[in-house]
């Protein structure tokens, strides 16, 4: 195996999501015997669902419970897929949960892929970035500004929530490291990650409210746009668990989102709320007429499809994550004050657009706590 070398490092550094137990590769005669049970009697995943290929290599936990697959260059440490060789065979409380669920098949199925309009933009960009050359240079700053908050090197930079390494600033992040820990929750992102990355990249299928890594091992932690998509209730731990991971004397840089407790949004935005209130209002009274009009025709709902329009997302305010993470660390900067909305809203090429964003900028960058506090995308700054 040709990254075998790398994966006996890895023992060093992983840890099983369900016994947070260390974790051992996979000896040869374990593999052999494992194959045979799964071609003669079939073995299950911890959810209950069928093991359907064969393993080639992979870890078990140092007590012999879980065994954890590698698939083409990716390590499977999701509790739920996760393969008990001991009793009991499964276990439904380990199933992913809907929130999550609802998360890995948008971005599998939908957000992850190569939009037909820009086909070097993936659809979760087009979908909810500003791409327009008007606000370029503006975003590309904004992305360049998380490499404060990290060390420059190290061996490895835990990416929590990497998607597929969307925008080329983003790679500059691990630059200075030996390996980039790419963890998502979905396989085609690490599948698109491994593309840039290739051998500089640890590719794991993880969850980063149960990060399956070993405490103090990460030599700085990047995560963007992916705590306010965790539900609500395990948000906390996820920041906890990138603080647990880190070393000592080392930071996690993370970019959440104030949602609609975003003052500065709320001010500039007021208008698009009416406009908002009065879609819904017109939309419920279509509604009921569609519902009218399919009764007296007896015509049946149309069948949707599985594809979630957007991923489940969550935001608390600035008082409730600085309360809930008194105990640690934390720093808050901006890492863009102005959302999408806005942009689109009142960002013109013709209108002095670039300046517009220019001024946003420094004022970002003059007055760092207040476009942290009020603006829409803060960088919370966990440090060890």
């Amino acid at each position: 195996m040709e990254n075998e070398p790398l994966y006996e490092q890895l023992q060093g550094i992983l840890r099983c999501p369900i016994t947070k137990e260390d974790v051992r590769l996979l000896s040869k005669a374990e593999i052999v015997d494992l194959n045979a049970r799964i071609s003669k009697d079939g073995l299950l995943h911890s959810d209950g669902t069928p093991v359907r290929n064969d393993i080639e290599i992979g870890f078990i936990s140092v007590g012999g419970q879980f065994v954890y697959p590698i698939i083409d260059g990716i390590i499977i440490l999701l509790a739920h897929l996760s393969i008990p060789v001991g009793e009991p065979e499964s276990d439904k409380s380990l199933s992913l949960r809907a929130e999550k669920k609802i998360l890995q098949d948008f971005y599998d199925q939908l957000g992850w892929l190569k939009g037909e309009e820009n086909t070097s933009q993936y659809v979760d960009a087009i979908k909810w970035e500003d791409l327009r050359p008007v606000i370029r240079d503006y975003a590309h700053r904004c992305h360049l500004r998380m490499n404060r908050y990290i060390q420059n090197t190290g061996r490895y930079l835990l990416d929590a929530g990497s998607g597929p390494i969307q925008y080329e600033e983003y790679l500059t992040y691990s630059q200075g490291y030996d390996y980039r820990i790419c963890v998502d929750i979905s396989l085609l992102a690490l599948k698109e990650a491994k593309k840039k990355l290739g051998v500089r990249g640890i590719y794991i299928l993880g969850d980063i409210a149960n990060i399956p890594l070993r405490d103090n091992v990460a030599d700085g932690a990047v995560s963007l746009h992916t705590i306010y998509h965790v539900p609500a209730d395990e948000q906390i731990n996820a920041f906890r668990e990138l603080h647990r991971a880190i070393k000592p004397g080392t930071s996690a840089a993370i970019v959440y989102s104030w949602g609609g407790y975003s003052q500065m949004m709320k001010v500039l935005l007021f208008h698009r709320k009416v406009q908002k209130a009065l879609r819904n209002f017109i939309g419920k009274i279509k509604s009921v007429v569609k519902k009218i009009i399919r009764w007296k025709s007896k015509r049946q709902p149309s069948v949707k499809s599985n594809v979630p329009n957007m991923p489940y997302h969550h935001t608390f305010d600035y008082k409730y994550i600085t309360e809930e993470l008194a105990d640690l660390d934390v720093a808050i900067f901006p890492w863009r004050s102005v959302g999408v909305p806005f942009m689109r809203a009142y960002i013109h090429p013709r209108f002095f657009g670039k300046q517009i964003m220019s001024l946003i900028y420094n004022y970002e960058e003059n007055f760092p706590r207040l476009a942290a506090r009020t603006g829409q995308y803060p960088i919370v700054v966990i440090k060890k």
